[in-house]
């Protein structure tokens, strides 16, 4: 899955669990559809190796996040987590010369 928006927030590293099941967590929260009518936050987390991913990121920019989500039951309630694995800047479609439709005058016959 994707999550495509704006960083609003970058969380503080966590450290949880003991050695050797210590997990590092970082958190990011963006802004789905920022500009749009319904704009949604989601909570996206990194962990272990993958906090590394977001040095190069800051506030503001836009991101797509590839996502896992988790799930667990805990006393017959059920928490949900979106887990990350890759980050990558937003990048608008390039239209080039070539993508665009040939101008041929009208005249659609391939001869």
């Amino acid at each position: 899955m994707e999550v495509i928006g704006k960083i609003e927030k970058i969380l503080n590293t966590e450290t949880r669990g003991t050695p050797p099941k210590e997990v590092t967590i970082k958190k990011i929260i963006i802004k789905t559809d920022p500009e749009g009518k319904y704009p949604n936050s989601v909570a996206v987390d990194f962990l272990n190796a993958n906090v590394d991913k977001l040095t190069e990121f800051k506030v503001g920019d836009e991101v797509m996040v590839k996502i896992n989500l988790r799930s667990k039951e805990y006393q017959s309630k059920w928490y949900t987590n979106a887990v990350a694995w890759a980050i990558n800047l937003k990048q608008e479609p390039v239209v080039s010369k070539d993508q665009l439709p040939d101008s041929n005058d009208g005249n659609d016959l391939p001869f």
